[in-house]
């Protein structure tokens, strides 16, 4: 089945040719982070925000610079870090600085 990601907020017809479908792209060539985001939002800063279907949670990209790094970083995070505390702790996972994973607390 064709599952499609929602785009949301401040995003220009440039955005979208270029680093929208790059995200797009990299998301859907994963099986788990495909089944896992639902929503792509960009704020007005230029953050790209993930929403994942799982939980009331946001998981803040930041730029899409380090892509590969700020993902690894992510699912380091959830297969070590939510086990101790669960997705309900976490309002955000920040992921925008390189080397860090950043729980923003509810």
């Amino acid at each position: 089945a064709f599952r499609s990601i929602v785009v949301t907020g401040a995003v220009t017809k440039e955005m979208v040719k270029s680093q929208v479908v790059d995200l797009v792209e990299y998301i859907n060539a994963d099986r788990v982070w495909r089944a896992m985001f639902e929503q792509i939002h960009v704020e007005e800063s230029g953050d790209y925000i993930l929403v994942p279907n799982i939980a009331n949670i946001k998981i803040r990209l930041g730029s899409l610079d380090e892509m590969d790094l700020k993902f690894e970083n992510l699912r380091l995070y959830l297969e070590q870090g939510v086990d101790k505390r669960g997705w309900s702790a976490y309002k955000e996972i920040n992921l925008k600085f390189t080397n860090q994973v950043v729980g923003v607390k509810r």
